[in-house]
């Protein structure tokens, strides 16, 4: 699927943390899904070369519009965070998890907490949008 096309998509599986893995984004496929995220993957440094990250970025043998979803609040590791992501072949995009109201997402000032400092969120998604190599980047909201 092209990225023209994904805009005219009417299934799109947001990424839910401990649900979204390779399996479960494979099945939503099997039932429409034509975009998928994996995941929400940490821009920490410590954390981004851990079995479990890359646990969560394994796309193998998946088809559609894939992205991976990160969560921080700091622009320059976003930055660090985006430059991994791309030298990881068949991601077509990254989402900025800005909906996760878990409490030890939140106190990092991430998630959720990233939309009550709009001018830092802004320049994290030109962050993203300026050192990305990939096609596509979007933002995960909750209403409410």
């Amino acid at each position: 699927m092209t990225l023209a096309a994904l805009h005219q998509t009417q299934l799109a599986l947001a990424p839910m943390a401990g649900i979204t893995d390779l399996p479960f984004r494979q099945l939503a496929r099997q039932f429409g899904a034509q975009w998928a995220a994996s995941e929400m993957v940490t821009v920490n440094p410590d954390l981004q070369h851990t079995a479990k990250t890359r646990h969560r970025q394994n796309h193998a043998g998946e088809s559609g519009v894939i992205a991976v979803q990160i969560a921080g609040s700091d622009a320059d590791i976003v930055k660090k965070a985006v430059e991994i992501l791309n030298g990881i072949e068949g991601i077509d995009g990254i989402d900025l998890n800005c909906g996760c109201p878990v409490p030890k997402v939140v106190k990092q000032s991430a998630g959720s907490a990233l939309l009550k400092d709009i001018s830092n969120l802004k320049r994290i998604v030109e962050t993203i949008k300026k050192t990305s190599n990939k096609q596509m980047t979007s933002v995960k909201l909750r209403l409410g």
